[in-house]
């Protein structure tokens, strides 16, 4: 899934992509609802609010800024 989201933000070449906030991306198909659905509840459960797309190693990394 965050293949996806990022698929719709990349620029040509780059490495690493920063997802949109959940609410930014929007989708029909139920499998990509159902990603924003958990994308959405990891925001909200971490506080994290950036959230990096590694094209080469096809990982999602996220970076929980400001937790104690």
């Amino acid at each position: 899934m965050p293949f996806e989201l990022a698929d719709q933000t990349k620029q040509d070449g780059e490495r690493y992509t920063v997802l949109k906030a959940p609410a930014d991306y929007k989708s029909d198909k139920a499998k990509t609802k159902a990603g924003i659905n958990i994308y959405k509840a990891l925001t909200d459960a971490t506080g994290c609010d950036t959230f990096v797309f590694d094209w080469d190693a096809n990982f999602t990394i996220g970076f929980l800024l400001g937790l104690p």
